[in-house]
């Protein structure tokens, strides 16, 4: 309920002592701005055409094999990156390890890449937040043009 009442405050009390104009402003220019932050760090980590697979064959294989075929990873060696997305820049490593910090994802990225090598799992990686996103992108116009991903992964092949 607390939830409820801060959200309705945080878009109701503004127009309530502001011009329209100015409450606008204040109310959804956060919000459109909060959308592209967690549009850009998030999903360009998952929607992505190689990250995608048939669900009947990646809900055979073991559910960490699952997590780093099906999450992009970019910018692993930048701390920087690491702090600005807190390490959903390296989206496969923290869905396999969650309770880690983010401040150690990038120190251990390359023994991460070791193991994945051993076992034969292709780490999906990107050189940086750009590269992710133009490839992003692409998957996005592709389904919009297939409208599944099976259809575009065909058109690409």
């Amino acid at each position: 309920m607390a939830q409820v009442i801060t959200a309705a405050a945080f878009y109701v009390i503004p127009f309530m002592r502001f011009s329209f104009g100015r409450a606008c402003l204040l109310t959804f220019f956060p919000t459109f701005m909060m959308s592209i932050a967690f549009m850009v760090i998030a999903q360009v980590s998952h929607i992505q055409l190689d990250a995608e697979g048939p669900s009947a064959e990646l809900e055979k294989l073991h559910w960490a094999r699952r997590m780093a075929l099906t999450s992009v990873d970019y910018s692993q060696d930048s701390y920087l990156w690491s702090y600005l997305t807190i390490g959903l820049n390296m989206q496969s490593l923290h869905h396999i390890i969650p309770g880690v910090s983010y401040t150690q994802l990038t120190a251990m990225y390359p023994k991460y890449r070791a193991i994945c090598q051993k076992h034969g799992i292709k780490l999906l990686e990107r050189r940086n937040l750009w590269h992710a996103l133009c490839t992003h992108v692409h998957t996005l116009w592709m389904l919009s043009k297939t409208h599944t991903f099976a259809q575009a992964a065909r058109k690409l092949a």
